[in-house]
């Protein structure tokens, strides 16, 4: 794979200039001793060494990456000197603005009863009622307005908070059920609903009010269409174009999506285009971060949407990686496979640290993974892991085989168990804050 040398140089909240060299393997990672940064308040200081992301390029010879906070870019024909500043992260007296879109997930729906129904951080977190003439105490169900069901609303801005440790936070929320992407992209009836929520929310807070963050959950009404990831790239881009002018701030807006089910509807593992598409536009573009896989939380017997906990639990896991982007200034995205590479023996590297458990969850087979070849199971003898973020599959003949994982699953829980000791279509191998995202890689091929 080709290699890219570029000398870097690092100004860290105030520290003396020094050359660093970073190196570019193609796009997956970047390498660099003092590309990450450790937060306090408004201030951030250099530390490392952390693998960053090298997202595709919009223009040949020509790569941008983000270190977690900054968007950097930087024309790689030659070695050449790039200038940037560690970011502010945490620390401002905004109300930081949290927007939840999409379909039925994003609403609740089935799950009832409604599990938070007292406030957490009152004066502090706040969410827009259905009415969007008020802004309650965030909680869920008719306490603020909302039918008695647990949304991963209140979760999301109330884990953020409560990681953060400060800070005023507002959600406003809007959902439309059996929607697909186009009928809630820009010029649809739920986008101009979405955005009126929006200024509403504004008009509604006392002071400066700032947008970092979008949790879309969505996908069920898409499968089968082949233009999922090109359409949730533009809805990001129109977002934050939007959002921005509504609010006035000057900082991005993200792209927080979650990864729908392969397992719980038709087309099922072997067609799972939704799901794979969510990763894809994940990893190529860099304001697009898949954070939420739901394929390991309990569905109600639709086999679509989720009970009231895991509803909750969608919440979370949004809320706990927008800490990590903008408060510790490190990547959010939940774990995935970024090579494999192998025969006999499959070497698989993940973008983050992960881990082969058999203390929460009795030994599955395979451990969770299946490799799929002319139609058929192939035998996976061994799962060891070599390092924090790799690990070795010993099996026969994997040319040209799909490796796949938690991709099986049953209606009423399914092949695997979760932490929590809930049956669901998991495996033994999991992240350190999320569970690994589901994807297919074909080992060995060209």
């Amino acid at each position: 794979m080709k290699r890219f040398a570029l000398l870097a140089l690092l100004t860290a909240c105030g520290a003396e200039e020094a050359s660093r060299t970073i190196t570019i393997d193609g796009p997956g990672r970047i390498w660099s001793p003092d590309a990450a940064f450790e937060c306090d308040g408004a201030t951030c200081v250099a530390r490392g060494p952390v693998p960053l992301r090298v997202y595709a390029a919009p223009e040949p010879a020509f790569v941008a990456w983000s270190n977690g906070c900054e968007d950097i870019a930087c024309d790689v024909d030659a070695d050449v000197t790039v200038s940037f500043t560690a970011p502010s992260c945490a620390g401002n007296d905004a109300t930081v603005g949290v927007v939840l879109y999409g379909q039925s997930l994003a609403l609740g729906t089935q799950g009832a009863p409604a599990l938070t129904s007292t406030a957490a951080f009152p004066g502090e977190v706040f969410v827009l009622n259905p009415a969007a003439d008020l802004l309650c105490d965030a909680r869920e169900g008719r306490g603020c307005g909302w039918p008695d069901v647990e949304s991963p609303r209140t979760a999301i801005v109330e884990t953020w908070r409560r990681l953060r440790g400060e800070g005023r936070f507002v959600m406003t929320s809007h959902g439309q059920g059996s929607t697909a992407i186009a009928e809630l992209s820009r010029g649809s009836a739920a986008y101009g609903a979405l955005l009126d929520r929006i200024e509403r929310t504004k008009t509604l807070l006392d002071g400066d009010y700032v947008v970092p963050a979008v949790a879309f959950v969505h996908g069920p009404a898409d499968e089968g269409n082949d233009d999922y990831a090109t359409r949730l790239a533009v809805l990001a881009e129109d977002l934050d174009r939007d959002i921005r002018a509504i609010t006035g701030q000057t900082s991005r807006v993200h792209l927080f999506i979650d990864q729908t089910s392969s397992w719980t509807r038709p087309p099922t593992p072997h067609a799972p285009n939704v799901t794979l598409a969510q990763l894809a536009a994940c990893l190529e573009h860099r304001h697009i971060h898949c954070v939420a896989p739901q394929y390991d939380l309990d569905f109600t017997e639709d086999r679509l949407h989720l009970v009231a906990a895991s509803y909750r639990a969608l919440g979370e896991r949004f809320g706990a990686a927008m800490h990590q982007r903008f408060d510790r200034c490190e990547p959010s995205d939940a774990p995935y496979v970024e090579t494999a590479i192998g025969a006999d023996v499959i070497d698989v590297r993940y973008n983050t640290p992960v881990v082969v458990d058999l203390a929460r969850c009795p030994k599955q087979p395979g451990f969770g993974f299946e490799l799929v070849k002319d139609g058929e199971l192939r035998s996976i003898r061994r799962v060891t892991a070599t390092s924090d973020d790799r690990l070795r599959i010993e099996t026969a003949d994997a040319c040209g085989a799909q490796l796949r994982y938690a991709f099986t699953g049953e209606p009423s829980g399914g092949g695997g168990c979760r932490e929590d000791g809930a049956r669901a279509p998991a495996g033994n191998v999991h992240g350190e804050r999320a569970a690994l995202t589901q994807s297919i890689r074909v080992v060995c091929a060209d």
